[in-house]
């Protein structure tokens, strides 16, 4: 593998540091919205059958022409099956971080600027004990408690302590 002495590592969602070969990978830019609902001190998560078993913010790649927070709520519909408005919700904290990702589930390396919204619902609560089955893997609630004890997707995770700090 031919690498560059000053090539920066790319970080996997489990924070293991993996290295591009520069003659034959590609790092292609990307932007990507996620929500951090919070409520009764539990914070929703998915866990996606691709994600090797990793909690994380529901969220992802925002479309051409699509606003950072439309795509957010799109995302956190499609990926744990929660419908919100943006007049449903209230933006508590905004987070953005630009990271060297590295996709394990597809093997590419992404240049990601990456958007959180933490925000919190108005009105009926969504809170619930169970984990359930959404189209592309699981949603569960953890308390910030159990954040700290949970092998949460290692960039989500710096959102989070962004957020609960």
């Amino acid at each position: 593998m031919a690498r560059h002495p000053l090539m920066r590592p790319y970080y996997d969602r489990h924070g293991a540091a993996h290295y591009p070969d520069v003659e034959n990978d590609t790092m292609r830019p990307r932007t990507g919205a996620w929500i951090a609902l919070r409520e009764k001190g539990h914070m929703l998560m998915v866990i996606a059958d691709n994600a090797c078993g990793v909690p994380e913010l529901p969220g992802g790649g925002v479309d051409k022409g699509e606003a950072l927070f439309e795509a957010a709520l799109r995302e956190l519909q499609e990926e744990a099956q929660i419908s919100l408005s943006p007049h449903s919700c209230e933006v508590l904290a905004e987070y953005q971080q630009s990271v060297n990702f590295y996709a394990d589930d597809r093997a590419e390396y992404w240049d990601y600027a990456q958007n959180f919204f933490l925000i919190q619902q108005t009105g009926t609560s969504l809170y619930h004990k169970t984990i359930d089955s959404v189209p592309e893997g699981r949603r569960l609630w953890l308390s910030v408690e159990q954040m700290d004890f949970s092998a949460i997707h290692y960039f989500h995770a710096m959102a989070i302590k962004a957020f609960i700090k």
